[in-house]
């Protein structure tokens, strides 16, 4: 029994801290040339001993630890994700997790994995589902129905290519997930002007979208959207007619916090700061995060964000920043900065400083003047002597200096 015991004690937590192999759990046995099942698992292991130590101590036949240990095992998997794999039959495998899964929460389904009416049917049976990944998952509006009737579920990620809005869809049915909290869309993109498949998601809390042009709705709950896409010169009319209309339509999701643009590449021939004219009404964001603005009127068309108190900036051009006066905390990297506007920031808190090069003359040891500054970090932004670090350790309670050597060009070969 103590060998049994210690035995236990040894495999019942690497099961609980690492994904296990399903493989040998239950009845399911995967075919030749399959990828077994991977999962993760949150175990009571003290909870667990002890109910195995009581029948154990009974005189139990080790089939019934067994079968204690199988039904104990799926009680408590959390998350699955199934695999590509080389076969024929894939209802085999949802037909294993609704019957021996019953508490899952998170699901992910590999691309080409086709759901007929069948798989569907087992799908709607896992009520505690709260996570689902589609990654490129074959799947058809009929098919698709089954998130309809998962009442626990809050997060759903999508990448189905080549979606059409103008036909019937797994696309269009978004609208009737109303339970949902968190979307993430990938690929997503429609031939028609329509918002309409937004328009149940009055609870939608988070939206991510990568390199998708969906026309955005009024989210009257969203408080964060993130916006990642490849280069606006290398799209299509269409998608940057759509874009353009959505910088307009952000301006009226009044109950947003955080906002991401990434990879869009904005300058003054695909976007004008008119396009900004709607984002006064953005009165409670917090945070604003842009990567690859080149057009210094653009940042200048957001100084309306009064209430604005965090800032990440990544290959932008800005220009002078001292229209964000509220703003609290400051990230740059990969860009020019303008040490006299960062000074002007008086109630900032927090600054890094990233890949950076300045104005000729410029020294870091003027950001001393501001008295709420508590956390400074500058990497790679040129040389700081020992004299200005001295000064701003004394006047900051946190600073970071880190400088990575650059070689120069003939200087040898690197």
């Amino acid at each position: 029994m103590e060998q049994f015991q210690r035995a236990l004690q040894i495999h019942v937590p690497q099961i609980r801290s690492k994904p296990a192999d399903l493989s040998d759990w239950g009845s399911f046995k995967p075919l030749e040339g399959e990828e077994p099942l991977e999962g993760e698992c949150m175990l009571d292991v003290e909870k667990f001993l002890g109910e195995v130590m009581a029948i154990v101590g009974n005189g139990a036949s080790l089939r019934r630890v067994n079968k204690m240990w199988r039904r104990c095992i799926n009680a408590n998997v959390r998350r699955i994700e199934l695999r590509n794999y080389k076969g024929f039959s894939h209802e085999h495998r949802l037909d294993t997790i609704s019957l021996n899964f019953r508490n899952l929460k998170e699901l992910v389904l590999p691309a080409r994995f086709k759901v007929t009416s069948f798989g569907s049917e087992r799908l709607r049976s896992l009520q505690n589902l709260r996570k689902v990944t589609l990654n490129g998952t074959n799947i058809s509006r009929k098919g698709i129905q089954w998130l309809e009737d998962l009442t626990s579920l809050r997060v759903l990620c999508m990448w189905i290519p080549r979606v059409d809005q103008s036909t019937p869809s797994g696309f269009t049915i978004l609208g009737d997930l109303t339970q949902l909290k968190e979307l993430e869309l990938h690929d997503a993109r429609g031939r028609n002007n329509s918002s309409n498949h937004f328009v149940g998601l009055i609870g939608l809390r988070s939206l991510r979208l990568w390199n998708s042009f969906v026309l955005l709705a009024d989210f009257p709950s969203l408080t964060r959207l993130e916006v990642h896409a490849r280069d606006l010169g290398f799209l299509g009319s269409h998608r940057r007619l759509i874009f353009r209309e959505n910088l307009n339509r952000i301006g009226y999701i009044s109950s947003l916090d955080e906002l991401k643009l990434h990879g869009w590449k904005l300058d003054g021939f695909h976007v004008s700061a008119e396009q900004f004219s709607t984002w006064n009404g953005l009165s409670r964001l917090r945070l604003l995060s842009i990567e690859r603005c080149f057009t210094q009127h653009i940042l200048g068309a957001m100084s309306s964000l009064t209430s604005m108190q965090e800032l990440v900036l990544k290959w932008c051009r800005t220009g002078t920043l001292n229209y964000f006066t509220s703003l609290m905390s400051l990230s740059v990297s990969r860009m020019f900065l303008d040490v006299g506007s960062v000074v002007e920031l008086t109630a900032l808190t927090a600054l890094k400083v990233y890949s950076c090069y300045t104005e000729t003359g410029a020294r870091f040891t003027n950001l001393t003047s501001l008295r709420q500054l508590s956390h400074l970090e500058l990497v790679d932004s040129g040389h700081v002597h020992q004299d200005d670090f001295d000064i701003l350790a004394a006047h900051i309670p946190h600073v970071v200096i880190e400088e990575s050597p650059t070689p120069l060009l003939g200087a040898g070969k690197f």
